[in-house]
């Protein structure tokens, strides 16, 4: 079952304020879905769940945090993959990524 957008809107809002998430343009999915996980999970109906969240009930937070929060950082991992996004990003002028400007040497050692 999905909130209705402004109940949904008071939980974005709350998440932003206690935790620093920011699930708004275009995470209301994520977030509707992330309600419906931890509200089955505690054995509650989803606006049942809001409201405890919405009245900062930490384990409520907890669980719900848990199920919208992207966990997944083995993108950063990988130097090949922050040098693409800078010669992409900054072409010719970001001396130090090789391929940045035509025929610049790669001065990574």
């Amino acid at each position: 079952m999905r909130l209705p957008p402004l109940l949904l809107d008071d939980v974005a809002r709350l998440l932003a304020e206690v935790a620093g998430m920011s699930l708004r343009g275009g995470l209301d999915p994520r977030l509707a879905d992330g309600l419906d996980d931890a509200a089955r999970a505690a054995g509650l109906p989803v606006r049942s769940f809001a409201r405890r969240v919405l009245a900062r009930d930490p384990g409520a937070i907890e669980a719900l945090v848990e199920r919208v929060v992207v966990s997944e950082t083995a993108f950063w991992r990988h130097p090949e993959q922050l040098e693409a996004i800078g010669r992409l990003a900054l072409p010719g002028r970001h001396p130090d990524l090789p391929g940045s400007r035509p025929g610049a040497p790669d001065q990574r050692k």
